[in-house]
Parts: structure tokens; C-alpha cells; sequence
């Protein structure tokens, strides 16, 4: 790298530190970053989201528990048959 490069690399870096000051001031002060009204739309949709999954959740249970009643296997091997990741099955794999 040339003095010139160098100094060109330093120059920049220098900005973005400046610019990743401010950022984390404004931060650290608590401002506001998104409108009240941009949270509670976002608050809402995720209530709803998390609504619909746990209706969906409910019914995939209830099939799977139907199914079940007269499966000569284990709930665990007809999951891997149909191809069902439970939550608890996700969360057991990012532990490990």
C-alpha cells in the first residue's frame, strides 16, 4: 500500500468513525429512532402474526394427534416421515 493509499484508507476510515459516533450518541441519548405511529403499526401486525401462527400450530397438533390415534409408530418417527420440525426440535439443535 503507497502513502497516498494509505492516507486515502485512513481519511475514510476516520468518516465512518465519525459517522458511527454520531450514530451511537444519538443512541445512547434514547431519540426516538422510529414514530410512534411506525411501532404500534409493527406492535399490531406482530400480535397478528403471532396469532395466526399459533392458530396454525394448534390445527397442524390436532391433525398430527388424529393421525396419531391409529399410527402403529412413534409421534417421533411419523414427524420425520411427513417432514415436521417442532419448535422444541429447532431449539434442541441450535443448542448442540
Amino acid at each position: 500500500m503507497t502513502e497516498a493509499e494509505a492516507k486515502q484508507k485512513k481519511a475514510e476510515l476516520q468518516a465512518e468513525l465519525e459517522e458511527k459516533k454520531s450514530k451511537l450518541e444519538k443512541l445512547s441519548r434514547n431519540v426516538n429512532v422510529i414514530s410512534e405511529v411506525d411501532k404500534k403499526t409493527i406492535t399490531d401486525t406482530k400480535e397478528k402474526m403471532v396469532k395466526e401462527y399459533n392458530k396454525r400450530k394448534r390445527m397442524c397438533t390436532e391433525m398430527l394427534e388424529a393421525i396419531l390415534e391409529n399410527y402403529p409408530k412413534s409421534k417421533k418417527i411419523l414427524l420425520e416421515e411427513v417432514g415436521i420440525e417442532t419448535d422444541e426440535m429447532v431449539s434442541m439443535e441450535k443448542l448442540q
